[in-house]
């Protein structure tokens, strides 16, 4: 995938839009998570961790990012975009910091860290500077 002819397409778009990315952005981490870290946290971290306690912090994760993309494209004043990244986007980036330090803590691969240590630089910086173009 050519990631210069992604970032232009998705140049184009409104940030109303443009916000969007992230609960879409933030289901595919979390797809990608289900079906080995419930496993890894219960044997690794916490011992009572189940898959039920997984889906039910996800699910509100998700509720919580689709709510604020919702007042971040509907009303996108500075005040609204600054919530949306300092409590969703920057929430991104201290996730994949735990992935990685638990692994290196533990001693043993916590699921996802090294695909999202890959895509950072190119997701967040790339969308961060997308959507504060769009929305100042």
């Amino acid at each position: 995938m050519d990631i210069n002819r992604l970032v232009e397409l998705l140049r184009g778009l409104p940030f109303h839009q443009a916000v969007w990315l992230f609960p879409l952005a933030t289901a595919l981490h979390f797809l990608e998570e289900a079906p080995h870290f419930a496993d890894w946290a219960s044997k690794y971290a916490l011992h009572d961790y189940t898959h039920q306690r997984w889906r039910r912090i996800h699910g509100l994760g998700m509720v919580f990012a689709i709510a604020f993309c919702a007042l971040a494209s509907i009303f996108p004043n500075r005040y609204v975009v600054f919530l949306f990244f300092a409590l969703c986007l920057s929430e991104s980036v201290l996730n994949s910091l735990f992935h990685v330090g638990a692994t290196a803590f533990s001693g043993v691969y916590c699921p996802v860290s090294s695909r999202l240590w890959s895509c950072i630089p190119h997701c967040f910086g790339t969308s961060a500077n997308l959507l504060i173009e769009r929305a100042c």
